[in-house]
């Protein structure tokens, strides 16, 4: 089951568990760490002009739950079915995307690492926040304390981000698409890495085991902050968020009759305009041209009138 609410958010349905999709409008940002933040690694430079169109990206991070029911097997410690699913690597990933695009037919992926930052960012174009959706990491994260064990903590737990997306930054650290590679000071659109000198995958947002002092969170929980992992590799504080091109358009039924999707605010989507059929062009055209020739007979009159009375003005002239 999929539904749309008024703004473009899509959540999906499968059995008893839901998540949505958060539409992100495509917008230019500056992508990497400014000159100034003094905890940022070299392969957080050069800041970079980036263009991204439309697309959707996860609410949440993949709980436990969502995993289970698309895999059939859940290797996370601590377990919850609603906390995040850790311990995968990037291959099973796209593995996990192929199975439920077959169950959705919506053919979900995992986010550039263009898009995981812009969606963590907030919508804030020149930095701004040091985590997402804030500088105080208690704010948005469960804060790990030393000498305890890791706690299985459900999302949407915290304070989410300017659009609305929670546990982007100091959770779990998430697989993204791209290969690693460092950056270029060109502008760019729509980047994604797929080809690399490089072995490893991106990985982005840092780790609940990365709260437990504020220089670790500076280090790896930032919105700018980059790290990577063999992409065969699943380790623990390790998950993943999903996205989709975006916008997603209405399926057309065999009879041309456009669906009626539900949304959450009780309303429905209008249907699509009717289609002009091309007799019905045609009879415009013929209307449009009938219309103009009717213009052009007047205007001519009216220039027979006036040089009429301009040759009769010139000969009373003449006379007198």
């Amino acid at each position: 089951m999929v539904t749309v609410d008024s703004n473009r958010n899509i959540t999906f349905k499968i059995g008893d568990i839901e998540f949505k999709m958060i539409y992100i409008k495509g917008n230019t940002f500056r992508m990497g760490a400014d000159h100034y933040e003094i905890m940022a690694d070299t392969n957080e430079f050069p800041q970079h002009e980036v263009t991204l169109d439309d697309y959707y990206i996860a609410e949440t991070v993949v709980t436990q739950s969502l995993w289970e029911t698309i895999m059939g097997f859940n290797r996370s410690e601590p377990t919850h079915p609603d906390a995040p699913v850790d311990l995968v690597s990037w291959e099973e990933t796209q593995l996990f995307c192929e199975k439920l695009k077959e169950m959705t037919e919506t053919p979900f992926r995992l986010p550039s690492e263009a898009e995981w930052e812009y969606a963590a960012k907030g919508g804030i174009l020149h930095g701004g926040y040091c985590f997402s959706g804030s500088d105080h990491i208690e704010e948005i994260t469960k804060v790990m304390e030393k000498g305890n064990p890791l706690e299985a903590v459900p999302v949407k737990q915290y304070k989410p981000n300017g659009f609305g997306l929670y546990d982007m930054t100091g959770c779990v650290w998430q697989w993204v698409q791209d290969k690693y590679d460092l950056y270029h000071d060109e502008p760019q659109v729509n980047p994604q890495v797929l080809e690399s000198d490089e072995p490893y995958r991106v990985t982005r947002g840092g780790c609940r085991a990365n709260t437990v002092d504020y220089n670790t969170c500076l280090l790896f929980c930032r919105t700018t902050s980059r790290s990577n992992y063999d992409e065969t590799s699943g380790v623990p504080g390790l998950g993943f968020r999903l996205a989709i091109d975006g916008p997603i358009k209405e399926k057309q039924s065999i009879d041309n009759t456009p669906p009626v999707v539900p949304i959450t605010d009780n309303q429905t989507i209008p249907p699509a305009t009717k289609q002009i059929q091309p007799n019905e062009q045609k009879s415009d055209r013929q209307e449009t041209s009938d219309s103009q020739k009717s213009v052009n007979r007047f205007s001519l009159i009216i220039l027979i009138i006036i040089t009429f009375m301009a040759l009769f003005s010139l000969a009373i002239h003449l006379i007198n």
